[in-house]
C-alpha cells in the first residue's frame, strides 16, 4: 500500500478542485493560459489584453509539489508515460498509413499535428510550465486515497488532444472500469458501448479522448487516476508571440496578481 503513501504526499500539497459535473475532486498541476485579471499583455493585433501562460499556485518554482514530482518515482513514471505516449503515436501513425482503417485520413492528419505540438512544446515551452522534463503541460490527479463507494464519472469527452492516464488503487472486482461509446453527444446521443476497459492498479491508457464519448463505472475501494495532457491555449501563446512576455513575468517572480505589461 506505498503508493498511497506516495500520491497522499502529493496530493496534500494541493489545492483540491471539486469538479460538481463529474462528481469528483481534481488536484490540478502544471500551467494554464485559462482566462483572469493577471498576468496579461497587450496583445496589439486583437486590440485587447490576452493571458500570458503561467503555473499554477501550488506549482510555482520552489513549491513543494515540485520537490515531491522531483523524486526518482514520480520522474521515472513521469517519463515512462511521456515515451509511451510518443510510442504510441508513432506506431498508430504506421498502422493508419498500412491499413485499410475508417478515416485513416483524418487521423493520420491528427496523429501528424499532434507529433509536431509535441515537438513545439520540447523546443518552446518552458520547463516551469511543463511536467518534469516532459511535454505534458499539466497532470489532474482524479480522486484522492479515500476507501469509499462512488457513483464513478458521467459520461463525457475530454478537451485535451492526447491524453494518458494511469490509474492507481485496489477496488472490488468488476468496478472501476472506464467504457467507451460510439455516439456523437456525451449528454444525450452517446450511442452504445463498443469496448470497457477494467480497472487494474497501474494500468497505462492512452488515446484521444477528445474524440470518443467515455465514462468509468461505479466502483467500491480507492481509486485514483493521472491524467497528463498538454494544454492547447498554452502552446499556442508561445507559436504566436514566443517567450518575450512570459519572460518578463518570469523576471517578476511570477506575481500571483494586477502584473499586466503593455509595451
Amino acid at each position: 500500500m506505498n503508493y498511497i503513501k506516495t500520491i497522499h504526499s502529493l496530493i496534500c500539497n494541493i489545492s483540491c478542485t471539486n469538479n460538481k459535473k463529474r462528481n469528483i475532486e481534481n488536484y490540478v498541476l502544471g500551467s494554464t493560459c485559462f482566462g483572469g485579471p493577471s498576468p496579461r499583455y497587450w496583445h496589439e493585433e486583437k486590440e485587447k489584453h490576452s493571458m500570458i501562460p503561467r503555473p499554477y499556485k501550488d506549482y510555482k518554482p520552489e513549491s513543494l509539489v515540485l520537490c515531491v514530482l522531483k523524486q526518482d518515482r514520480y520522474n521515472d513514471l513521469i517519463n515512462l508515460c511521456a515515451y509511451e505516449t510518443k510510442n504510441y503515436l508513432y506506431r498508430s501513425l504506421i498502422f493508419y498509413s498500412k491499413f485499410d482503417v475508417p478515416n485513416a485520413s483524418y487521423l493520420i492528419t491528427q496523429i501528424k499535428e499532434t507529433l509536431c505540438i509535441i515537438d513545439f512544446i520540447e523546443n518552446h515551452v518552458p520547463l516551469a510550465l511543463r511536467i518534469g522534463n516532459s511535454f505534458f503541460t499539466q497532470m489532474v490527479v482524479i480522486g484522492n486515497t479515500t476507501i469509499r463507494k462512488h457513483d464513478g464519472i458521467p459520461k463525457h469527452l475530454d478537451k485535451d488532444m492526447i491524453t494518458c492516464i494511469i490509474n492507481f488503487g485496489v477496488v472490488d472486482k468488476g468496478g472501476g472500469s472506464t467504457a467507451f461509446y460510439n455516439g456523437s453527444n456525451s449528454e444525450n446521443e452517446f450511442g452504445k458501448m463498443v469496448y470497457e476497459v477494467p480497472f487494474e492498479h497501474g494500468r497505462i491508457q492512452i488515446g484521444f479522448f477528445c474524440d470518443i464519448i467515455h465514462e468509468v463505472k461505479p466502483w467500491n475501494g480507492n481509486r485514483m487516476t493521472f491524467n497528463l495532457n498538454f494544454k492547447l491555449d498554452v502552446v499556442e501563446h508561445f507559436m504566436d508571440v514566443g517567450s518575450l512576455f512570459y519572460n518578463e513575468y518570469k523576471h517578476h517572480n511570477f506575481p500571483s496578481k494586477d502584473f499586466v505589461i503593455k509595451l
